[in-house]
């Protein structure tokens, strides 16, 4: 199985477990404005890769917003989008905490899958500029 699809797999799993815990991403953008959410996204060089080869660019923050949202504001890398942005919610009702044991379990798999991949494990910052 290829890297990106392994990485698609637990992409899948975790929407399907935050689904099961009531959190549903609504793409309303609100948490791409990274500036006004002062929070930095990191993710690995696998999932940087598949973005780029998705979208054929690299992501970059645009006046502190991800540079993949549309004129209206909406993601659109949504089914390819790291797992920081999967487990980071607007919604905070269920405390700031509520996915990150999902989200470590998670990266704990997407790192056994970089270490198979030419590019190895590599994680840092999702966009270039921070």
């Amino acid at each position: 199985m290829s890297s990106a699809r392994a990485l698609l797999e637990i992409y899948d799993d975790v929407e399907r477990e935050l689904a099961s815990r009531g959190h549903v991403c609504r793409a309303c953008g609100n948490c791409c404005d990274f500036e006004a959410n002062d929070y930095k996204l990191c993710a690995s060089q696998i999932e940087k890769e598949i973005v780029a080869e998705k979208t054929g660019r690299r992501p970059e923050l645009v006046n502190g917003c991800c540079c993949f949202l549309n004129a209206d504001g909406k993601c659109t890398i949504h089914p390819w989008r790291p797992l920081g942005c999967r487990t980071y919610f607007c919604d905070r009702s269920g405390g700031p905490d509520a996915a990150q044991e999902l989200h470590e379990r998670a990266l704990a798999h997407i790192k056994k899958i970089a270490t198979r991949h030419p590019a190895g494990w590599q994680y840092g910052w999702f966009f270039a500029d921070g």
